[in-house]
């Protein structure tokens, strides 16, 4: 028996009573509804890229919230995604800018309420093919209970039981990512399904609880 080399854990966890579906009251969401003009009843869908830059899949969303706005338009597509100038791979203000302009809602700038972005959200995305951990934004997604649409890729598949809580999609597959999007835009009870299996998923394997003591007791040994 080869000797024990190392073991996995999956990302930093997630505090799973700050992110939670009832850690953010109705009047908070119905205030940042109101910053952002959006109308009572209008559905999100959040990308949440920490970083403006293609690797995070910025212009597999914006193509993607283009195409279904025109089909929804009673859906509302965000993406909170701060400048990072001194990448070689951010994306450059002239190509966001004509999104913008056709109503996606692109904020380039930290925004510490998060918690208030994913309490709005209907569903969380991140088509991303950056190396990735795995990614807090999508923990946070699941830990409020969303559904999630990401790519098949190391760090992001952590996250998905695929048709449970949400959906994987190839990398830059801009057509894959439209067609899993709207199977969820137009299914309110998949939805709620998916959602309340995420945060069964995040609360019973990634709950910063359950990281913590695995660090303590199988990396360290301490126990």
């Amino acid at each position: 028996m080869p000797e024990k080399k190392g073991i996995v854990i999956r990302g930093i966890g997630i505090d799973t009573e700050k992110f939670s579906p009832t850690s953010v009251d109705a009047e908070a969401v119905d205030n940042l509804r109101e910053e952002f003009a959006m109308a009572p009843g209008n559905h999100c869908i959040l990308m949440v890229c920490a970083r403006l830059v293609w690797s995070k899949g910025v212009r597999e969303f914006l193509v993607a919230a283009q195409t279904l706005q025109l089909k929804h338009p009673g859906w509302t597509f965000i993406l909170v995604a701060p400048e990072d100038p001194g990448s070689p791979d951010t994306v450059p203000q002239s190509f966001v800018t004509r999104f913008k302009d056709q109503g996606i809602i692109v904020i380039n700038n930290f925004r510490h309420d998060i918690v208030r972005f994913v309490a709005m959200s209907d569903i969380v995305v991140l088509p991303s093919y950056y190396p990735e951990g795995v990614p807090q934004t999508l923990l946070e997604g699941l830990a409020m209970g969303k559904p999630v649409v990401t790519t098949d890729h190391p760090g992001c598949r952590e996250v998905v039981d695929e048709g449970k809580n949400g959906y994987l999609v190839p990398i830059r597959d801009c057509e894959s990512f439209i067609l899993r999007l709207e199977s969820l835009m137009e299914d309110a009870p998949k939805r709620e399904e998916f959602g309340r299996h995420s945060r069964f998923k995040a609360v019973t394997e990634f709950s910063q609880d359950i990281v913590n003591n695995r660090i303590i007791n199988e990396a360290y040994e301490l126990s």
